[in-house]
C-alpha cells in the first residue's frame, strides 16, 4: 500500500536522522561543572586542539623509534569555562586564635 510505504520511509528517515545527529554525544556548549557535580563524558575534541597527537604522546606511541625520532611535542589545551548549578553559602572562618605567653603556667612571666 502506498500509505504504508510512505510511513515506513518516514520512519527510516527519522531513525537515520537520530543516528547521524551531530549533537547526540557532543554538546554545543561544553562546560565543566563547578562544585558538587561529577564530570560526565567529554569528547577528546573538546579538551584539546590536537587530541590524537596528545593521546599518542601520553601512550608513548612511536617513542622508541630510533630511525626517525619523534619531534618535540607540545599540546594545545582548550580552556573550558565552568558552570554553577547553585550558589554555595559563604564559609564561616573564626578569627585566628592568639594565646599570650604570660597565660602559660610554666612559660615566661609577663
Amino acid at each position: 500500500m502506498p500509505a504504508e510505504y510512505c510511513l515506513q520511509q518516514r520512519n527510516y528517515r527519522h531513525a537515520l536522522g537520530y543516528d547521524l545527529y551531530k549533537y547526540k554525544h557532543l554538546s554545543p556548549d561544553t562546560r565543566f561543572p563547578c562544585f558538587g557535580i561529577n564530570v560526565g563524558q567529554v569528547p577528546n575534541t573538546q579538551l584539546s586542539c590536537n587530541p590524537i597527537n596528545t593521546e599518542s604522546f601520553l601512550y608513548g606511541i612511536n617513542a622508541t623509534n630510533l630511525v626517525t625520532p619523534k619531534p618535540k611535542f607540545t599540546t594545545v589545551v582548550k580552556c573550558m569555562p565552568g558552570i554553577e548549578f547553585f550558589n554555595r553559602p559563604q564559609a564561616y572562618l573564626p578569627p585566628p586564635l592568639v594565646m599570650p605567653s604570660c597565660q602559660r603556667p610554666q612559660g615566661p612571666f609577663c
